[in-house]
């Protein structure tokens, strides 16, 4: 497969002989994702799945002029988009590398586009092997879904190269069926720009839910607990007391400051829930830990409360320009 890669790779057109073989190979992975579809319904999940056409493999193939042609890991694809945020995304990311990783006795190979996004698209990608075959299954979140549908689909009409943050088919030109608020015309650059904000935007709003509920799963226990949790005790429940006072002064903190963004709110709150005490007495520590949880608490009912019309709003707005480019609304 090699060697026929970098024959298509370096010719113009490709002889027919190297056509009809990649056919073939194209038929050999259709029949893999088949059976990659079939794993993924036994689990109870639903994908799309495609092979990648013969015209686009052979771009990809001139384009990464180093990629040989056994190793293109999305020339076999399956997606799946969720329900729920990154909490849910990355979950189900174990889950699929757990079962193939038992099915094929192959390891699979996580990929997370959401901390390394390629243009601003974003998502987490599971390559999984049967039959030692690269197969790659895309877990979207909605709005990453919305997003890149959007993208792909003004690709067909700008260029496939957006993809892969190359500029446009004429990049000045005005896009048809845009305008602002004020009435003005932007480029089809100055679109493909906004885009990548919005996902900029998105993710910003995807990883501060994950952040709220991991504090909100994280409620502050019980002095006990606490004591029982931490590698070193001293066995003296007031010396106890003094340690767990230090832990909830230290990471208190941090999590107080992604609550909220006025710094003074913060200083303030950070003085009246954990003064600094040298040597508190067990039920000061005590009273602490109450006060900082009831703190968490109103604080995520509060930011959660916003966050959700944030999200919302961004679902709307996406669903709706992605209708408008799917109608040929943007051109």
């Amino acid at each position: 497969m090699t060697k026929l890669g970098e024959r298509i790779a370096a010719s113009d057109p490709p002889a027919a002989d190297d056509l009809a073989q990649l056919n073939q190979v194209i038929r050999a992975y259709q029949e893999i994702l088949l059976t990659v579809e079939g794993k993924l319904a036994e689990m109870g999940l639903a994908a799309t799945s495609r092979v990648k056409t013969r015209d686009v493999l052979i771009d990809k193939l001139r384009r990464e002029h180093k990629m040989a042609l056994a190793r293109v890991q999305d020339l076999a694809g399956a997606r799946i988009v969720i329900e729920g945020g990154r909490f849910e995304q990355d979950a189900l990311a174990v889950r699929i590398v757990e079962e193939f990783d038992t099915w094929t006795e192959n390891a699979s190979k996580l990929i997370d586009r959401r901390a390394n996004p390629s243009h601003g698209y974003r998502a987490v990608h599971v390559v999984v092997f049967p039959e030692k075959v690269p197969v790659e299954i895309q877990i979207r979140t909605e709005l990453q879904n919305y997003w890149a549908q959007i993208v792909e689909s003004l690709a067909d009409r700008w260029g496939r190269g957006i993809r892969y943050g190359q500029p446009p088919d004429d990049p000045d030109k005005f896009a048809e069926g845009v305008e602002l608020a004020d009435g003005s015309r932007i480029t089809r650059q100055a679109v493909l720009d906004d885009l990548r904000d919005m996902s900029d935007s998105i993710a910003a709003a995807e990883e501060e839910e994950l952040f709220l509920l991991t504090v909100d799963h994280g409620k502050i226990r019980s002095l006990e607990e606490l004591i029982q949790l931490r590698k070193v005790k001293t066995g003296d429940l007031r010396q106890d007391a003094v340690l767990v006072y230090r832990d909830l002064r230290r990471n208190f903190k941090p999590t107080v400051r992604h609550l909220s963004k006025d710094r003074r709110k913060v200083g303030r709150i950070i003085r009246r829930t954990i003064p600094e005490v040298s040597n508190p007495e067990v039920e000061f520590v005590r009273d602490k830990l109450t006060a900082c949880d009831l703190v968490v608490k109103s604080s995520l009912k509060e930011i959660n409360s916003a966050l959700k019309a944030r999200i919302e709003e961004s679902r709307g707005m996406l669903q709706r320009l992605g209708q408008y480019v799917e109608r040929g609304g943007i051109r």
